[in-house]
């Protein structure tokens, strides 16, 4: 019974089948069946080529409720498909603006490098000194190896909601307009985000699955507000040498352009006075990590005063030694600023830079205050306060910088501490950013000589101190690179420290970053490299084996 009744299934199914479909009636006629009725299988649409999506990108807009600060909106300007060149392949270029809300503030121009063979993920570029232009998308200086446009990363960056002169690169006249202050505050960084999200999602159709931000000097103070301030919207920051403390290091500098300029310039410090101070430094403590190589590593051991080097009677005589005036000059740079007042998160002082610090790059060469205001004679040093206490804090594009005592600013007190209030990153309240798994990598040179290395150190200790060393150490590296400046130096690491590779494989893949090794970029010394220690630990020399490999040193504490 079991056999038969196996053998009847499939007529029994035919027949009722039939009998369905109005074929088992004694007509006998042929079964109809309507042709509209039939289910049929088609390919799916072949999706559109990267020309044809890069150019459905022109014209789109961001509605401004997309947006997670006040905006009226975002637009597409351009979409251009760039082909592929060297290792940087194919991808989208697109322009675009966000239109800001209050009256006279400039839009915020962004722009984003979409690769045709995608990754998956994004990356956030930060900008530099007073913003206004679009950081370059498709090459960074902050990373070595493959740039991350070439590693398919899906790239993003804004001017910070002014647009500068080309040739002003201290154009602060925004800082009048309270919407464009707050912009290049921070607020253009959520704004630029949010856009380029968007905009992600309408090329891909999905968003990405990991978003990263990197930034050096102005773009590591970014890098640093959003990890306070957007702790959902990234997943890994790297930032060299952030200027966080952003008024506070501001004053702190204009302290040391009126020891520089003040009193006629008695206590300017020109070319050949700053190399004999170099000179006797490398003298007393160049060797103290083992190498005498023009860098020194070991600071904590270095006892060098500038007093050593005094002229005889304290009066100038010469180039070979230092007046007391210029001496003064020198331990103002090298003090820690204590102000009359208090910044945001109650800061109260500033550490001064450090013993080796080379100040011949970011100094101009005349002792003469220059009037009316002239960046070029002042140098980085002196032109960043000046542009910016003239715009922001004196609100006078004409005025004199150098009549304001950073330590005790009188009646200019609230607005010095106003700008505070929305320019410093000084929060230590990064316990979101690290809940959710995110990885900071903090690089830093020892002879930055705009930004102080020590500012840094400040922050971690903070860190320290609120956390413990175990979830510090969970989320943060910190990185000190011994004879490294502001972008420059005697060791320049641009370019030649692999921290998107640590941080991938941190985020990525739980792959917590060690030591690293730096690479020197000075062509005198191309190819010399030192190993990447993470602080307080630095490069000390073995005692054999090539001075300029990273394989003759250990990272040592004493």
């Amino acid at each position: 019974m079991r056999g038969f009744k196996k053998r009847r299934v499939l007529p029994l199914l035919a027949v009722l089948l039939l009998q369905a479909c109005g074929g088992g009636g004694g007509g006998g006629g042929a079964i109809q069946i309507d042709p509209s009725a039939v289910a049929t299988t088609q390919p799916p649409p072949s999706p559109p080529s990267a020309g044809t999506a890069c150019a459905a990108l022109r014209g789109a807009k961001v509605d401004g409720a997309a947006i997670g600060l006040p905006t009226q909106g975002a637009t597409v300007t351009e979409a251009a498909l760039v082909p592929s060149a060297g290792q940087t392949g194919e991808h989208c270029m697109v322009k675009g603006r966000i239109a800001s809300v209050s009256e006279g503030a400039q839009d915020i121009v962004f722009a984003l490098a979409l690769p045709t063979n995608w990754n998956g993920h994004a990356m956030h570029f930060g900008g530099g000194g007073f913003d206004g232009v679009v950081p370059d998308l498709v090459t960074t200086p902050l990373t070595s190896g493959a740039s991350p446009l070439q590693r398919g990363y899906a790239i993003f960056a804004g001017d910070s909601g002014h647009q500068a002169p080309p040739t002003d690169p201290f154009h602060t006249a925004f800082a009048s307009n309270g919407e464009m202050l707050r912009n290049y505050a921070g607020d253009a960084l959520k704004k630029t985000r949010d856009a380029a999200m968007k905009l992600i999602g309408l090329r891909y159709g999905k968003a990405p699955a990991k978003t990263y931000f990197m930034g050096g000097s102005k773009g590591g103070h970014e890098g640093m507000q959003v990890m306070q301030k957007w702790p959902a919207d990234y997943d890994g920051v790297v930032t060299y040498f952030p200027a966080y403390a952003y008024m506070p290091q501001m004053m702190t500098i204009q302290v040391a352009t009126r020891a520089l300029w003040g009193n006629g310039g008695v206590g300017f410090l020109d070319p050949k006075k700053l190399q004999a101070l170099r000179t006797a430094e490398l003298a007393a403590c160049d060797a103290l990590d083992g190498a005498a190589d023009g860098i020194v590593g070991n600071l904590a051991a270095c006892t060098f005063k500038p007093q050593s080097l005094r002229c005889k009677g304290g009066a100038d005589a010469g180039d070979h030694c230092l007046s007391d005036a210029q001496i003064k000059t020198v331990e103002t740079l090298q003090s820690r600023t204590e102000f009359s007042y208090a910044f945001k998160n109650g800061a109260t002082g500033n550490p001064g830079f450090l013993t080796s610090t080379d100040y011949a790059s970011v100094l101009g060469a005349t002792a003469t205050f220059p009037v009316p205001p002239n960046p070029l004679v002042l140098g980085a040093l002196g032109a960043l306060p000046d542009a910016f206490i003239r715009n922001a804090v004196l609100m006078d594009p004409l005025g004199l910088s150098i009549g304001l005592d950073g330590a005790s600013p009188g009646s200019y007190l609230p607005r010095i501490q106003e700008l505070s209030a929305v320019m410093d990153a000084t929060s230590t309240n990064i316990e979101p950013f690290v809940a959710r798994g995110g990885k900071w990598l903090l690089v830093h040179g020892t002879s930055d000589p705009l930004i102080t290395f020590q500012g840094s150190v400040d922050y971690y200790n903070a860190l320290l101190l609120k956390l413990g060393r175990p979830q510090v150490d969970a989320f943060l590296r910190f990185y000190q690179v011994p004879g490294y400046g502001h972008g420059t130096g005697h060791f320049n690491a641009t370019g030649g420290i692999p921290v998107l590779d640590a941080l991938e494989g941190w985020v990525e893949h739980d792959q917590a970053p060690g030591e690293l090794v730096a690479t020197d970029a000075n062509p005198a010394t191309a190819g010399r490299t030192r190993p990447l220690c993470i602080y307080p630990s630095w490069p000390k020399y073995n005692g054999s084996g090539d001075l300029n490999a990273a394989g003759s040193y250990r990272c040592a504490t004493s």
